[in-house]
């Protein structure tokens, strides 16, 4: 009788998921086994390194008495990634800071303090405050949006809400260290004066080296302004230059680009962001009562009116 030819580990294991193929209908030849043996390293170097992550933030940072800090409580302070972005004095600072409350924390505790009806109340109120803030963050706040059709419609129908109370002026400015810098700009403005607009106002920034990420100064009104520019601006017109003026250490050139008298009413493209904020506060509200809502009806809160009589009337 013949013996069957005895396989090697490798063919065993291909004949294994050759059978595994067949049966599932898809494979119709012997799964590589070089492909097999990269596929278990790459998986057993995953788990590795999920491992070592997590066995790293379990890993004490700094121990303090009988305590410890972990890598989690000074990361976990700063919103997501900010981190990264702190130098190294920030970051020992940070920590110095941290070591500091752990210690005073520690002292509070070896003391009784927390013992104090006053003390856990002021904790629970902490933790329940700082539970609800990342529920509303995540279940409430997220995916909010405000379409442009949402924000044109609340300005046509609001529009007593946009009216100025006061004379405004929107000016744009270019600053100058010295003088001198300032009377070689205007030089230039006066010889363009003829064409002058808010892009050629901007190109001589530009020539002059000026930040001018900085230089539009909104709508303001005109009774804030320093007294020698509210002068100038009083008997100004849209699209005037003003300057130079001195502001202390600096010298400054105005632009008027535009006169909002009291009474008119502010333009959409002014007004748009401060809508869109509205109506996002406006939603999260409405969302954040639907949710409180539901969860008022899912647990159905208890008052003990005994007790709450009893609070009320001290």
């Amino acid at each position: 009788m013949a013996h069957p030819r005895k396989q090697s580990p490798n063919q065993r294991l291909q004949n294994k998921f050759q059978f595994c193929g067949h049966a599932l209908g898809r494979v119709r030849r012997p799964f590589p086994i070089f492909i097999m043996k990269h596929f278990i390293a790459l998986t057993l170097l995953f788990f590795l390194l999920t491992a070592c992550t997590k066995e790293e933030q379990a890993r004490p940072l700094v121990i303090v008495g009988e305590d410890k800090i972990l890598p989690d409580d000074i990361t976990g302070m700063l919103p997501e990634e900010l981190w990264q972005h702190l130098s190294e004095d920030e970051k020992n600072e940070m920590l110095s800071r941290l070591i500091e409350k752990e210690l005073l924390a520690q002292e509070a505790m070896k003391r009784g303090l927390a013992d104090d009806p006053r003390v856990a109340a002021k904790i629970r109120a902490a933790e329940r405050d700082i539970l609800a803030n990342i529920i509303e963050e995540n279940m409430i706040s997220t995916d909010i949006t405000v379409e442009k059709k949402e924000i044109t419609d609340f300005y046509r129908k609001n529009p007593v809400l946009f009216v100025r109370n006061s004379d405004e002026v929107h000016l744009y400015k270019m600053t100058f260290p010295d003088e001198e810098s300032a009377d070689s700009a205007m030089v230039i403005v006066n010889e363009r004066s003829d064409s002058m607009d808010l892009s050629i106002f901007k190109e001589i920034a530009f020539e002059f080296q000026l930040d001018t990420t900085d230089m539009d100064l909104d709508y303001i009104p005109i009774d804030g302004l320093f007294r020698s520019l509210e002068k100038k601006v009083e008997v100004a017109s849209k699209g005037d230059i003003i300057g130079p003026l001195s502001g202390g250490n600096d010298y400054s050139i105005f632009y008027v680009y535009d006169m909002g008298r009291e009474g008119t009413t502010r333009p959409l493209d002014y007004v748009r962001k401060e809508i869109e904020n509205l109506i996002y506060i406006k939603k999260s509200e409405e969302r954040r009562q639907a949710f409180t809502d539901s969860l008022r009806e899912f647990y159905q809160p208890e008052l003990r009116r005994a007790v709450w009589d009893s609070l009320l009337h001290k």
